[in-house]
């Protein structure tokens, strides 16, 4: 085998990945890097165009505002937005529930 070059006792030994047991908590994840905080963050942008949209509607409804145009607008920009909420709801559940199936 040494005439290959191949040296077994000039290998080092494999070095384990210095990885922590838990995550530290880290002020960017504290502010809102995590998942549930982006979660939460895109949560609440979905709410303020559904409030937008709402408030849109009423002044247009009220004779407040002649927008036609930023109204309806208003209106699909908030249903876009729920409709992308809930697919990501519907995806999370499907993965969960694909997870809790598999075998241990």
């Amino acid at each position: 085998m040494s005439s290959m070059g191949f040296i077994p006792s000039r290998i080092p030994p494999p070095v384990p990945p210095r990885v922590p047991a838990f995550p530290e908590r880290t002020p960017a994840a504290e502010k809102g890097s995590s998942f549930g905080g982006v979660m939460l963050n895109a949560l609440s942008q979905v709410n303020n165009l559904e409030l937008a949209a709402d408030r849109a509607t009423q002044d247009l409804a009220l004779g407040k505002s002649e927008d036609v145009v930023g109204a309806i607008m208003a209106a699909e920009k908030a249903s876009l937005a729920m409709g992308a909420a809930l697919k990501l709801r519907k995806d999370a559940l499907e993965a969960y529930e694909q997870i809790m199936r598999m075998p241990i």
